[in-house]
């Protein structure tokens, strides 16, 4: 009986101890959990602010094509207008020389 008695008080604390470390390693896996569901979540938001971004900048560099051609065709125009104006004046020219040429034969 003491012989049991002895066996049963050295199992005791090693059963107390096997208890101990089984709930650390508990917390320790919780705490990886944890750890992992945080980074996971950090993730995700960082995916999401990455697709926010791409979205405006493309929308951005979308605009910027449409005002650059706007201010392209502008620019076009007023070539266009100024090109017509030119050749108005060097009609008028012309035809004020040929104007002075005929006065003066006459």
């Amino acid at each position: 009986r003491m012989e049991a008695e002895k066996r049963a008080a050295k199992e005791k604390p090693a059963a107390e101890e096997e208890v101990e470390v089984n709930a650390s390693v508990e917390e320790q896996a919780e705490s990886a959990r944890n750890v992992m569901e945080v980074s996971n979540q950090q993730d995700k938001e960082w995916e999401s602010a990455k697709v926010q971004f791409e979205r405006e900048r493309d929308e951005l560099e979308d605009r910027v094509r449409v005002e650059k051609r706007a201010v392209e065709e502008e620019l076009a125009a007023k070539q266009a207008e100024a090109i017509r104006e030119a050749e108005k004046a060097a009609e008028r020219e012309e035809k004020d020389t040929v104007d002075i040429s005929s006065e003066e034969k006459s």
